[in-house]
């Protein structure tokens, strides 16, 4: 387990988009059309369950054909079967996709309901183990290791 946390390097000119908010409030829709007008843009899944391969119904993943081009990540990527996908796994893995989409002069946009995710990868300083604390009582830093913006619908 990790003692200490994980520091991500504010970038200066690199930008996120985080959007957020519940089941059924428009996430996809909106990171299709914000992707398409801020060409060139990537979405990278931040739906824990949408991970997961073959719970296509069950987590409403968007069909391909509404994708309208647009590249996505961190989507049936992970079986079931290799245990739970943790936030340590998902701060790893996004921020690889991240310094992928930006080596490519793109914008990576993050959609999905998993807050926990969200903010694991977001946040400067990281840790999952418990008994870490980086401000009294917490084990996410509220500074941000990334330029945001953030959306909640």
């Amino acid at each position: 387990m990790c003692k200490s946390p994980v520091l991500v390097q504010n970038q200066s000119s690199e930008k996120i988009v985080a959007i957020m908010g519940a089941t059924g409030t428009g996430k996809s829709k909106l990171s299709i059309d914000l992707a398409t007008y801020f060409s060139p843009s990537e979405i990278i899944n931040s739906d824990k369950i949408q991970f997961y391969r073959g719970l296509d119904i069950l987590t409403n993943k968007m069909p391909m054909e509404e994708r309208r081009g647009i590249p996505h990540h961190l989507i049936d990527e992970y079986d079931s079967i290799n245990g739970e996908l943790t936030a340590v796994y998902f701060r790893s893995l996004a921020g690889t996709k991240v310094s992928e989409i930006w080596s490519r002069n793109g914008l990576p946009i993050l959609v999905g309901g998993s807050n926990s995710f969200i903010h694991a990868f977001l946040a400067k300083s990281f840790s999952a183990d418990p008994t870490y604390s980086l401000d009294v009582g917490t084990e996410v830093s509220a500074e941000l290791g990334y330029d945001c913006c953030f959306l909640w619908v």
